[in-house]
């Protein structure tokens, strides 16, 4: 009897970024600043999307690297600035990185008034490697049966959407999007 195997992901044909160590330790600042500013922020449970300090400071750990690399990949400038809480991360892009290998691109409450952005997700399990693994715009993800908590430990308290790898557009698509038509995938 043949079991079905999933091998998550081999359509996507995510995109492998590898930030030079410049790139990544210039990142890691952001991190410490956005994770500062944070914890001086009224109120602060807003910054962590519910959570406790601690989902806040993993967040950020993850999120500036992911940010640099969708930058590198797309070649579009990013500063890091962590005043820009509310607006996108990268030029027009909303990043949205996960630390697990099968993770998915979580859409939080206050992204409801963002349908039209294009929300990419990033995967880090080895930094400085990062796996661009596909985008969606808002709108897509913001369906019911993505709705749920993420934390069987605070239900009802980590409410977003949750959107799976298999439901995201490849890379290329959005890379040629970007590009006006001029992609580099096959």
């Amino acid at each position: 009897m043949n079991e079905l195997v999933s091998v998550p992901n081999r359509w996507l044909e995510p995109i492998k970024v590898v930030l030079p160590r410049e790139t990544f330790e210039f990142a890691c600042l952001v991190r410490i600043r956005r994770q500062s500013d944070a914890v001086y922020a009224e109120p602060q449970r807003e910054h962590c999307n519910g959570g406790t300090i601690l989902d806040g400071v993993y967040n950020n750990i993850l999120g500036a690297p992911g940010e640099a690399a969708v930058a590198m990949h797309l070649n579009v400038f990013w500063d890091g600035n962590p005043q820009r809480f509310k607006a996108p991360d990268v030029g027009k892009y909303q990043v949205r990185t996960n630390g697990k290998e099968w993770g998915d691109l979580i859409l939080r409450r206050n992204d409801k008034d963002k349908p039209e952005d294009l929300f990419v997700l990033v995967i880090a399990t080895y930094m400085p490697e990062f796996w661009l693994m596909g985008w969606l715009r808002g709108e897509e993800g913001m369906r019911p049966e993505y709705w749920r908590s993420g934390s069987p430990r605070r239900p009802g308290e980590a409410m977003a959407w949750y959107v799976p790898q298999t439901k995201l557009h490849p890379m290329c698509d959005l890379y040629e999007y970007h590009h006006q038509g001029v992609g580099h995938c096959p």
